[in-house]
């Protein structure tokens, strides 16, 4: 998550798991948060009741609980392969760091998000348009105030596509992050 300053009011960027963190920092000091742009945000809790979602759900949390107990790259596998129904090839360094980290997180669906928030500050949601389950939540995000949009192609790290920042800057200076 990243975030910019203009007097006193801040923009916040998020991907992920970050928009979890966006999202509740939102509701904490709704009148502090100028923007919200969330790439592919985790709000799991806003789309309950989905089929994709609550299908995901249910794959991932066998994976989730037992974590404490797995090492990251056993953990990284059973997670990417109930994730996307197939085994990931081999792990770098990277990918084994962010695997420890990740596996010491909470379940994102367990966070119950402030869903009015997405009314009352100017929010922006991403999407790769590869997913069911992150185009659910856009969706229920949409329904509850936010903006959606798409940019196809880069899967999950939508914040790589070449017009990323474009959306940023539009939703960060207003033109771009208006509701509905």
């Amino acid at each position: 998550m990243s975030g910019s300053c203009v007097d006193g009011e801040l923009d916040l960027v998020a991907h992920s798991y970050g928009g979890l963190v966006a999202i509740l920092a939102a509701g904490l000091a709704p009148k502090r948060i100028r923007s919200l742009t969330l790439f592919e945000p985790a709000a799991y809790s806003l789309a309950r009741g989905r089929p994709g979602v609550e299908a995901l759900i249910e794959r991932m949390t066998p994976v989730v609980d037992q974590a404490p107990l797995l090492g990251a790259v056993e953990y990284q596998n059973l997670f990417l392969t109930a994730l996307t129904g197939s085994l990931p090839g081999p792990l770098n360094g990277s990918d084994i760091l962010a695997a420890e980290r990740d596996r010491l997180l909470l379940a994102p669906w367990v966070f119950e998000l402030p869903e009015d928030v997405l009314s009352a500050v100017p929010t922006l949601v991403v999407t790769g348009d590869w997913n069911e389950e992150y185009e659910e939540i856009a969706e229920a995000m949409e329904k509850a105030g936010a903006r959606h949009a798409q940019l196809v192609g880069y899967g999950h790290r939508v914040q790589d596509h070449p017009g990323a920042n474009a959306l940023i800057a539009a939703s960060v200076s207003g033109s771009g992050s208006g509701h509905g």
